[in-house]
């Protein structure tokens, strides 16, 4: 048994320590979240390695194991070494990006009462007492949260009792602000086929059902009356109420069964009405498993039955953990995948190849640079090779640079491979993301789509990982956000040579340095030069529905139809204004807009500028509204009527002169998506507009929910 356990700690000090493992422990795995004492603080830290040696003469213990299951694998352990020497960033902070928010807690102080029967003047110094007297040992900002004053009076009220010894301060650490939630399931301890057997005999004790199975017992002859009361122990009334229901009839001294002898079942559980614990066993026998609650509802049993069912051997009553899915109420129709084009066909033959490779004990980490223009079916190509990933037992993931392109994605994944996914981006709650880490961590789940952070989703054998757009800077880590800042591309890639997984950039507009590699050789190009514009028969449902003839070339002995890019159109707007047009859309777009508003189409009018104008200048001496901690120029938005920063989100108030020289000639210039969608507001008073950016939508259910109207054709334009 290894004596130390070395701990990273999530600080930035770029190395980790030797604890020694106490004696009556178990040997804790690597990857378990345990607690130390680091300097005079408590922390949470992961051990990263266990050494029969230690570098220092004296080490502290661990103080606590936190988590039964590792929170970390190996491979993920071997990732954050790498990041932390790659990066310049200490091993800790790698290894919690890996971690979903609030699983360890934090690290403060614990205040214990000393002097029982102490008192104190003060009145927050007596209420503290108070509270301590009444309640027990107390975090520190238990004690904040509850005493209503300001936070600076609680810390010198707090120093004040302990330096009369009234308080005991000691370093603690919080309890983590999630953690997993259970519920009692139950499921059957017979096999189904006895519960016919058992039947019977469920439900409350009845007198009446005691006498009928004895005469039932007895056969077509019956039993002498007194022999049968004598066997049911029970009395003579009781055998005359069974009578006067025909389940029984007398004859002199004798009596015998009145029913048919099929029907006598029924008849018991009838009197012993056990019809409930009846319906709870063939319910388990059809679902396996049921929650206690469900139980309940679908069978009206109580707690009593439960438990009388337990003690009877029926059924066995466990504790199970629930997890949250953020999919889970949602409709996803699996659909087959359409045929492939000659060019897709080729793209996915070498892909399919290393996949397999797999398989065949010769794979290697390899990446692909898949460049196909818009609509070229780069996401069938993705599909075909998580197909063939899951055949092999092994995990994919499917990145997207930000959370605007996750809803869509996800029900392109989801629709083909419905029940396998979880989604992981930045705008779930901490619940959410907990539960998704525990089911991901659980193997519950195969596919994890997500953005930049799902890289670090703990799948435990991931054979595919694909970055969508992966020219896209959003894939970068960077201020303001806490490093390490990292660019997850080169983070797939080495993940994937630990894991010997296959790596597909897809882009119709690579980044640079991707695509000098494809061009000399280190990864491997693949092309889609032809748009798809459908395949036939999805074209002719689309023809009738809309009543509209599709522009389309047939590719060659294929299903699929392509279709040329669309025609660009650059306007030069300083020869639209000289042509007397002030208004922000060109007499171009404002054709292109009315033809298909007539045509009862749609347009998409992008803007990479959000707000009312995109900055603030004075006409008199220069000066620009920048921001006071970024330095980058203010945004004014309208609704609000104040000045933003879309890089801190720093708000300021609107300006009425200049600070720099007092001018009231303070101007707004440029445009964003709110300014364009008042003025297409006001040019088109007939047509139904959307606006779409961070604004108006700041989670994946805002962003989905504005994206189906535009599909249901609710709107005409989207901003």
């Amino acid at each position: 048994m290894p004596r130390y356990a070395v701990v990273a700690v999530n600080v930035p000090v770029h190395q980790a320590f030797h604890y020694h493992i106490p004696e009556t422990w178990p040997t804790p795995p690597i990857g378990a979240l345990v607690r130390v004492s680091f300097g005079t603080a408590v922390q949470p830290g992961i051990i990263v390695e266990h050494s029969d040696e230690s570098p220092v003469p004296e080490t502290k213990p661990l103080l606590a194991l936190l988590d039964p299951l590792p929170v970390v694998s190996e491979v993920q352990i071997s990732l954050a070494r790498w990041m932390s020497d790659t990066y310049l960033t200490p091993l800790g902070q790698c290894l919690w990006l890996m971690l979903p928010p609030g699983i360890a807690g934090y690290r403060t102080k614990r205040v214990a009462l000393v002097k029982q029967d102490a008192n104190s003047d003060d009145p927050l110094e007596h209420r503290i007492i108070e509270m301590l007297r009444q309640r027990g040992e107390l975090l520190i900002g238990q004690i904040k949260a509850s005493s209503k004053a300001r936070v600076k009076a609680v810390d010198i009220a707090l120093k004040h009792l302990a330096q009369q010894g009234i308080i005991a301060i000691s370093a603690a650490l919080s309890p983590p602000t999630v953690r997993a939630r259970y519920s009692q399931t139950a499921r059957l301890a017979i096999p189904p086929q006895a519960i016919q057997g058992v039947a019977r005999h469920l439900g409350r004790d009845s007198r009446r059902a005691r006498l009928l199975e004895v005469v039932a017992a007895g056969g077509d002859e019956g039993l002498p009356v007194q022999k049968a009361l004598k066997l049911a122990e029970v009395q003579q009334q009781v055998l005359t109420t069974l009578a006067d229901s025909g389940a029984v009839e007398i004859d002199g001294d004798w009596m015998r069964l009145a029913l048919p002898p099929e029907a006598v079942d029924e008849v018991l559980i009838d009197l012993r009405q056990g019809y409930k614990q009846l319906r709870v066993l063939e319910l388990l026998a059809e679902h396996g498993t049921m929650s206690i609650n469900a139980l309940r509802e679908q069978s009206g049993i109580k707690s009593t039955d439960v438990k009388r069912l337990a003690e009877d051997g029926l059924i066995e009553v466990y504790e199970s953990p629930i997890f949250h899915d953020v999919l889970a109420n949602r409709d996803f129709i699996p659909k087959m995948p359409p045929m492939l084009t000659p060019a897709q066909e080729a793209a996915w033959q070498p892909i399919e190849v290393q996949i397999k490779a797999w398989q065949w004990g010769k794979a290697k980490g390899h990446t692909f640079l898949l460049h196909g223009v818009t609509g070229s079916g780069k996401t069938e190509i993705y599909l075909k090779a998580i197909e063939q990933t899951l055949a092999q037992g092994r995990d994919a993931l499917f990145l997207v640079p930000e959370i605007a392109l996750t809803p869509q994605t996800i029900r392109r994944v989801a629709e083909r491979f419905p029940g396998q996914v979880a989604v992981i981006h930045g705008s779930l709650k901490p619940r959410e993301r907990y539960d998704t880490w525990q089911r991901i961590r659980r193997g519950l789940v195969k596919i994890v789509v997500g953005a930049r952070s799902a890289i670090f989703a703990p799948l435990p054998d991931i054979g595919l990982i694909i970055l969508d757009e992966e020219h896209d800077h959003s894939y970068k880590q960077t201020p303001p956000i806490s490093p390490p800042y990292y660019h997850t591309r080169e983070i797939a890639e080495y993940l994937a040579t630990l894991q010997q997984a296959v790596v597909l950039l897809g882009s119709a507009t690579p980044d640079v340095e991707t695509f000098y590699r494809a061009q000399r050789g280190a990864i491997t190009y693949l092309h889609l030069p032809e748009r798809i514009m459908g395949h036939r028969g999805h074209i002719a449902a689309l023809e009738q529905e809309t009543g509209m003839a599709a522009r389309y070339q047939p590719a060659e002995a294929e299903e699929a139809l392509s279709i040329d890019l669309p025609p660009v159109e650059i306007v030069d707007m300083r020869e639209e204004l000289k042509s007397g047009n002030r208004s922000m859309f060109s007499r171009a777009m404002q054709a292109a807009i009315d033809e298909v508003l007539q045509a009862g189409q749609q347009a998409i009018l992008y803007l990479n500028r959000r707000g009312q104008a995109s900055y603030v200048f004075c006409r008199d001496c220069g000066y620009v509204a920048r921001c006071p901690r970024c330095d980058t120029p203010l945004t004014f938005h309208r609704v609000e009527m104040d000045l933003q920063c879309h890089h801190c989100d720093y708000r300021g108030a609107q300006p009425s002169s200049c600070p720099e020289c007092g001018s009231v000639r303070i101007k707004y210039f440029g445009a964003g998506t709110q300014q364009v969608e008042m003025e297409v507001k006001k040019y088109w008073p007939q047509a139904r507009v959307l606006r779409w950016d961070a604004d108006t939508a700041s989670n994946m259910d805002e962003h989905e929910m504005i994206l189906g109207q535009f599909r249901r054709h609710e709107a005409d334009i989207i901003v």
